[in-house]
């Protein structure tokens, strides 16, 4: 095996120290043909941890090309290949633009490369392109990765689509901050994707039964008595966690921003003052003035991160959330 300087797909950004050892886990699971989640709060570099994974693999196996494909929203993207270019020397090429020939044309290419690389696209994929992408992509690709996998939750034809596109990979990551968006059976067709039953079985009536109990009136499920624990301490066997206590941030600066506001990101601003307890100062102006520690997060992202690092804890601050809870259970000293 090559030193990291030798390596053939060397890491060109230096991982942080809380970084390391989520990149270790996946990369040992992944070596062993085993399927690794990854759990973060926002900000940690979730993709950085995979990239660095994926680029330590590639040159264990090298000279033999090994092709990775990203399933990931629309919006995120652009983000991937920025970076995919900052932290390897691999190339990689989106297939979520042009028309449907050229999406089909740029598939063709990557699975006639004989290169290490990788290919992006986004879920709705799944379900438009579904034939070349089962027939053909899925025979080529040796490790699948789900960002934001909360998608792989819903029963939509879209989840289904990525489910079955995953079952004919090899190897397949799931990565996300907050895999319960709404319920504990959100757990459920993420881990379908992720060990094909492993964990929760292949029958989603089966794990509704076992860990969730019917309203007496007949209006929804609700989890049963230690059911957060128990799902938490059943996930952790493949799991990959950086928890709040791990974090350790650089010298903090404070970066003043000043956004006017469209109605929709009114919207958005009155979800984060709920969730994050902010307190905004505003000047003579009526646009609002953050003070973000560490780095700004884009805009367009704040609903997921205003402040660069948002900890589980301050998002419990408000009001007790499922969405939260269960990844604060998940990542608690003591599970």
């Amino acid at each position: 095996m090559p030193t990291r300087e030798q390596e053939y797909f060397p890491a060109l950004r230096e991982p942080r120290i809380y970084q390391r050892t989520a990149t270790e886990f996946v990369r040992q699971r992944l070596a062993r043909g085993e399927s690794p989640a990854l759990f973060a709060i926002p900000g940690t570099g979730k993709s950085q941890i995979i990239l660095d994974a994926v680029s330590s693999l590639a040159s264990e196996r090298y000279p033999k090309p090994f092709r990775t494909v990203i399933l990931a929203p629309f919006a995120s993207i652009c983000v991937w290949l920025d970076e995919i270019e900052i932290c390897t020397t691999m190339p990689a090429v989106s297939a979520v633009s042009g028309s449907r020939t050229a999406r089909n044309a740029q598939i063709l290419d990557f699975c006639l490369s004989r290169k290490t690389s990788f290919l992006l696209l986004n879920y709705e994929m799944c379900r438009t392109h579904r034939d070349i992408i089962l027939k053909v992509l899925a025979k080529h690709t040796d490790l699948l990765v789900a960002d934001e996998s909360r998608r792989l939750a819903h029963r939509s034809k879209l989840a289904r689509g990525a489910r079955q596109f995953g079952m004919h990979v090899p190897l397949r990551i799931i990565a996300s901050a907050s895999p319960t968006t709404k319920t504990l059976a959100d757990l459920f067709g993420q881990f379908l994707f992720l060990d094909r039953g492993a964990t929760f079985g292949t029958s989603f009536l089966a794990f509704r039964a076992e860990h969730f109990f019917a309203n007496s009136f007949g209006f929804g499920w609700f989890p049963r008595k230690g059911s957060v624990r128990r799902t938490a301490k059943a996930c952790s066997y493949r799991t990959a966690v950086i928890k709040d206590s791990d974090v350790v941030l650089p010298k903090i600066s404070t970066i003043r921003v000043r956004l006017p506001l469209t109605p929709a990101q009114s919207r958005a601003l009155t979800s984060l003052k709920k969730d994050f307890d902010l307190q905004p100062d505003v000047d003579s102006s009526t646009s609002p003035i953050y003070s973000t520690m560490w780095a700004a997060a884009a805009y367009t992202k704040t609903r997921q991160v205003l402040s660069g690092i948002v900890k589980i804890g301050d998002k419990c601050k408000v009001l007790p959330c499922l969405k939260y809870d269960w990844i604060r259970t998940f990542m608690s000293d003591d599970l």
